[in-house]
């Protein structure tokens, strides 16, 4: 019952060459009639062919069959390439982009509803911009302001760290650093900004991307990896300004996992800790700008009499540079103050010393950290036991200074309250914001007490 081969033969090309014809008139129906039978015509023709397959005998219908496949196959061309296409286009974002880029593309093609334009959208914008701009003018923390460095009385800096040339945001409205300092009339060095954006470009074309990426794999670097900025870079930047500008991000990219000083740079011997060194050595004034989350290690501070400020501004979104501008020239007054107390070593916290970790024995990976300080918790334990941390809970500095004055405390006893006011006054030449609080010392029952506990504060 197999087909003779040059029977099949015949039928595949005359097959081939029936969907040559069937794509041809296909393409030549230039309305509905003519579509209209088009359709009528090899609906017809494919009738014609099941007639004869059943009246066919077996050899014959398998050979039959053979050119049907080969006629399918040709009309079909077209769709099987596209498909193939597409299939390789997913196939390279799954290997060379990772699975959640595979994700975000089908995402964003079947959120077909979502707009990014229009006079709604452009009003929230503009509000969000406002409120972003409000809290980081409100939350902006001056940790150290050595001789009344800031504001900048000369209007020119070198912005050194990966960091600083680093996007954090992928909507394409973040504002560089460098642009932000433009604006608040801050000229930086353009060679070294150039210097740096050169060293962190990534090639356009996919060959030099797949060659980064597999060079990475193999050598097992990050590809976030910090880079020493040559000695001769380092000096000629001095030519241009005895100041400079250092940043440090602790905020983990995706995928990383943060580490328990937040940041490497406190770690002897890290690429930050080098590049910071060599900035020191260098310059007579140097800023340092931390992102971060919350608090980090800075013991190492005390290491640089070139450090003359710092500036702790969390995770200001895509404009928060514009405000730390802002900031550098004094058109902003910076009032933030800490929300948790910055230790010289996390050795010295009981957090970090008396925490403990464990995993689940039925969850794969999962684990839980439990803290035992008890009521010692930051400030606390630091008040209580006299341990000096680097920056205090509440800590936070001003272009201008404050006087306190406690008017008035009672007891009442009809409210069981402790009730008092204190009067804050502006001594200095700029307008700015103080945050008053108070904080109360508890007699030790049967139980022991911290030393002090905040229980009311305002701005």
């Amino acid at each position: 019952s197999k087909p003779d081969k040059a029977v099949v033969k015949a039928y595949q090309k005359q097959a081939r060459a029936e969907g040559a014809q069937y794509l041809k008139e296909k393409k030549e129906c230039s309305n509905a009639s003519e579509s209209k039978a088009f359709r009528k015509k090899w609906k017809q023709r494919r009738k014609d062919y099941k007639a004869g397959l059943r009246q066919a005998d077996r050899a014959e219908q398998k050979a039959r069959k053979k050119g049907f496949r080969a006629f399918k196959r040709r009309i079909h061309r077209g769709r099987r390439i596209r498909n193939t296409v597409i299939a390789l286009f997913l196939i390279a974002c799954l290997v060379f982009f990772g699975w959640p880029s595979a994700q975000s593309y089908w995402r964003i093609r079947k959120s077909t509803k979502y707009s990014s334009t229009g006079s709604d959208v452009d009003i929230a914008r503009a509000a969000a911009y406002t409120l972003a701009a409000e809290v980081c003018d409100e939350g902006f923390v001056l940790l150290k302001n050595d001789g009344g460095f800031l504001p900048l009385e000369e209007k020119k800096l070198n912005v050194f760290g990966d960091d600083a040339y680093r996007g954090f945001y992928s909507s394409g409205e973040e504002v560089s650093l460098t642009d932000a300092l433009a604006d608040h009339g801050i000229t930086a060095n353009q060679e070294l900004a150039a210097y740096y954006q050169e060293l962190l470009a990534e090639p356009d074309d996919l060959p030099g991307k797949i060659k980064n990426h597999i060079s990475a794999l193999v050598s097992h670097t990050d590809q976030n990896a910090w880079h020493m900025p040559d000695t001769s870079v380092i000096r000629s930047a001095k030519g241009y300004s005895s100041q400079a500008l250092f940043v440090i991000s602790t905020l983990p990219a995706d995928g990383e996992t943060p580490s328990l000083s937040g940041t490497q740079v406190s770690e002897e011997g890290s690429m930050q800790r080098r590049v910071l060194e060599s900035i020191c050595k260098e310059f007579e004034h140097v800023i340092l700008v931390i992102r971060s989350g919350g608090a980090m290690e800075l013991g190492f501070l005390a290491e640089y009499d070139a450090i003359d400020a710092v500036l702790w501004i969390g995770s200001p979104g895509a404009r928060g540079y514009s405000e730390l501008a802002g900031i550098l020239t004094g058109e902003v007054n910076p009032s933030g103050r800490t929300t948790d107390t910055w230790p010289v070593s996390l050795s010295s916290d009981p957090a970090a010393a008396t925490s403990a970790l464990s995993y689940y024995a039925n969850m794969s990976g999962q684990y839980s950290l439990s803290f035992r300080e008890g009521i010692y918790v930051g400030y606390r334990y630091y008040d209580t036991f006299g341990v000096e941390p680097r920056y205090h809970f509440g800590h936070g500095l001003s272009y201008t200074a404050f006087a306190f004055t406690a008017s008035s405390f009672y007891l009442d006893t009809e409210h069981q309250a402790v009730k008092g006011s204190v009067t804050v006054k502006n001594t200095g030449k700029r307008s700015g914001k103080e945050v008053a609080g108070i904080y109360v010392s508890c007699p030790d029952g049967r139980l022991k007490k911290e030393y002090q506990r905040l229980t009311a504060f305002r701005k």
